[in-house]
């Protein structure tokens, strides 16, 4: 009897860290997003020497958006991103390539499954030309783009893939 008392007690603990936890959230990510925007507005100011870094920036920020349910904000940053990226290091660089990705995870959330495949697609092919089809990253965009696939039941594509 005393075992199941101390197992509730313990639940109950569980639940109100978890609450305490979740509480927080909101917190962290207007942080997250505050520090994000200052720190694209100081990379704006040496667009080429710190194109890298803004990209970076512009995609961390639309992800926290995209996770937010802020779904026009995250666009509009991932797509500064994949601007900066293909003005300052080429539509065939990594950064590119992520940029594409991300915006593909937005339009997901957004409930336009056929173009995030076209883009997903795009990225994959980019990084599996720049590292290889064995690479870790190349394998992670293969599953999600299989993932993708299956939501949208296209056997062909999913078949078509290479490996």
């Amino acid at each position: 009897m005393a075992t199941k008392k101390t197992a509730k007690k313990k639940t109950a603990a569980k639940k109100t860290a978890a609450k305490k936890t979740a509480a927080k959230k909101p917190y962290r990510f207007d942080t997250s997003q505050k520090l994000l925007e200052r720190a694209i507005q100081v990379f704006a100011a040496s667009p080429k020497v710190l194109a890298n870094s803004a990209i970076r920036a512009h995609i961390q920020l639309g992800k926290l958006l995209r996770k937010q349910k802020k779904l026009e904000p995250a666009t509009r940053h991932v797509r500064a991103a994949l601007n900066l990226a293909s003005q300052h290091l080429g539509p065939r660089s990594y950064a590119y390539a992520r940029s594409l990705a991300e915006l593909a995870a937005v339009y997901v959330a957004q409930n336009a499954k056929a173009h995030a495949a076209k883009l997903l697609r795009q990225s994959y092919d980019l990084v599996r030309q720049t590292f290889g089809a064995s690479h870790p990253r190349t394998q992670r965009l293969r599953k999600k783009l299989v993932k993708l696939y299956r939501a949208l039941k296209w056997k062909k594509q999913e078949q078509g893939l290479p490996k």
